[in-house]
């Protein structure tokens, strides 16, 4: 039994290492995927990102996303905006919009 498992295993290792692709995917992509967050992150987590806030519903429901998403410290919000294409126009922060209707579809 052990000596099939050892020849499975064998001819899997045989075919990842005959692939680039493979090689690049399972030991090259999670180093520098790691060494990159090290450094995005090196400060420590980013605190009062600015974002903007397009209310299309205007709903008690939406009304209650806002202000639960204005207790995270990791964003603040920065301005409102009537429409996505307003906040497009203002300015290039990050906008989080809430269609219309979406209180029905919750």
């Amino acid at each position: 039994m052990l000596k099939r498992i050892i020849k499975v295993a064998w001819r899997e290792c045989k075919i990842i290492f005959h692939s680039p692709m493979y090689v690049l995917c399972m030991f090259v992509f999670p180093v520098v995927v790691m060494f990159l967050y090290t450094m995005m992150l090196e400060e420590g987590h980013p605190n009062d990102l600015p974002i903007g806030i397009v209310d299309q519903d205007n709903t008690s429901t939406t009304r209650s996303l806002i202000r639960k998403l204005e207790a995270f410290q990791g964003v603040h919000i920065k301005a409102r905006y009537a429409t996505v294409a307003e906040a497009r126009h203002a300015s290039t922060k990050p906008t989080i919009s809430t269609p219309s209707s979406i209180s029905r579809r919750i």
